[in-house]
């Protein structure tokens, strides 16, 4: 069965493709890059077959793109970024529909509907519900998307997996898992408290409201790193939240607007002491995950989907919504694992990559048993 990958140039497509070059390039797997600018996405370092196409969206190139995957057995696309005229296209080609696989990244699943009236609304709206209810199957890479989309949309017959995305990197990380603490050490020892909020320009992760509840803490000794170096809402946004921040804690900002190498930003979290996702949906999970492997205290609203997982799954996150009330010391103080059963579990599943890569093969399997019939 030959099967092809659908990516554009994100933060992420680097670390999947070499996932998918490291455990399916002997499986018949192919990845087609969507470049929008002139610098090629092909990578000399992997073995898996490669292709790429220019992308704009356009009439054009949805064309030339649906001529391209039409000819494989399974389409795998990464994250629902087609517009509402590609998603027509792509609902005319029958056969396409019928063998693609949408990998849902959260806010193609959550955060779609945006802000339409009238024609142009229903337009949108039925574009998006049948596209996203015809597909053969979508993957959720975070176990409650999959309960959202049963839920969302309850008469599809689509199907519905659950697999994380997940470098060999990142799963080392989370096998050497020590109750080291980086909070307790700064706080001991009388340095800067580093506090992070969010992991991108997502207005959805309330920035302004997250700063205005640590403004009372605008004399403490603390650096607050916001990394807005992509996102949706990245442009103006981006600016206005870093402008904002250093008025509220002037000479204590570290704004990151611009790519860093992966290695650099992850070797800058590791001295990350709190960190708030203040955000309904499910994001970030490639850091979140890192930090509850190092012990960083986590704050999230109390009744987001990520609190109650992970809460559920012995993780101790705080309700970021009790922040404006609490003293410094409360703020900075150490947080109790009070299911370290739970835990541990959590820590297993996450670090446990064979796992992880036999639940995508089981999603690929599924295609070919189809065929098989």
């Amino acid at each position: 069965m030959r099967t092809i990958h659908i990516m554009r140039k994100e933060k992420f497509t680097k670390s999947i493709s070499e996932f998918y070059d490291k455990y399916f390039a002997n499986d018949g797997h192919a990845i087609l890059y969507l470049r929008e600018g002139q610098e090629t996405m092909l990578n000399d370092s992997l073995s898996i077959e490669q292709k790429e196409m220019f992308w704009d969206s356009s009439v054009k190139s949805t064309v030339k793109l649906l001529n391209i995957v039409k000819k494989y057995d399974c389409i795998v696309l990464h994250s629902l970024f087609l517009d509402d005229k590609a998603k027509g296209l792509f609902l005319l080609n029958r056969s396409v529909m019928k063998k693609l696989i949408w990998i849902e990244w959260g806010f193609d699943l959550y955060s779609w509907r945006g802000e339409w009236t009238g024609i142009n609304k229903a337009i949108h709206e039925y574009l998006n519900t049948t596209f996203r209810t015809k597909v053969y199957a979508m993957v959720g890479i975070f176990p409650p998307d999959c309960d959202y989309y049963r839920n969302e949309y309850p008469e599809s017959k689509t199907k519905v997996f659950y697999a994380p995305y997940c470098s060999a990197k990142v799963a080392k990380e989370l096998q050497d898992y020590t109750p080291y603490r980086q909070l307790r050490d700064s706080r001991e020892k009388g340095q800067e408290i580093y506090i992070q909020v969010g992991h991108n320009a997502m207005e959805s992760l309330n920035h302004k409201e997250v700063l205005d509840s640590l403004k009372h803490f605008a004399e403490e000794k603390i650096k607050i790193f916001l990394p807005l170096s992509y996102g949706n809402d990245n442009d103006k946004y981006a600016t206005e939240v870093a402008e904002y921040a250093e008025k509220l804690f002037p000479g204590k900002i570290m704004a990151l607007k611009d790519f860093m190498k992966a290695d650099e930003y992850f070797e800058l979290m590791k001295r990350i002491d709190i960190a708030i996702f203040d955000t309904q949906r499910q994001c970030g999970l490639g850091n979140i995950n890192r930090m509850v492997c190092r012990n960083v205290k986590l704050y999230m609203p109390k009744d987001s989907v990520m609190y109650k997982y992970f809460r559920e799954n012995g993780v101790p996150i705080q309700d970021c919504n009790d922040i404006e009330n609490l003293s410094f010391q409360e703020f900075i103080s150490d947080f109790e694992i009070t299911d370290q059963e739970e835990f541990n579990k959590f820590i297993l599943h996450f670090s446990d990559m064979s796992a992880k890569v036999e639940k995508w093969k089981n999603i690929y399997n599924s295609v070919t048993e189809k065929y098989n019939r």
